[in-house]
């Protein structure tokens, strides 16, 4: 909640981490405070991470995938919807869903 009130000046530090700790109990909530910043800086960290992601091994991880596609709808562009794509056609439709709508919602704002 503090990185959020700081804003742009915190999304440095939270890419740091995001790149840098790989626990989803720490990752979640940075992704989402990136989101609620809505600096784009952290659109290709967070793509990159979500590409190294998609192999959830428990419930954990797999919130961590969807808050990382949710959030590449939410700050990325073009560049992420082949990522995006690729996941939609997952056969799990736990991750396949999102990333559908993730894409859609990245096509509807070109």
């Amino acid at each position: 909640e503090a990185c959020v009130r700081i804003g742009a000046p915190a999304v440095d530090p939270l890419v740091a981490r995001l790149e840098n700790w790989f626990w989803p109990d720490v990752s979640e909530p940075v992704v989402r405070a990136l989101v609620r910043i809505g600096d784009r800086r952290a659109a290709r960290p967070i793509l990159e991470r979500l590409r190294q992601s998609t192999n959830p091994f428990g419930e954990d991880d797999l919130r961590l995938t969807i808050a990382l596609i949710e959030a590449t709808a939410a700050l990325g562009d073009e560049f992420a919807l082949s990522t995006l794509v690729e996941l939609a056609a997952s056969d799990r439709p736990e991750i396949a869903a999102p990333a559908a709508a993730a894409a859609e919602k990245i096509r509807t704002r070109r």
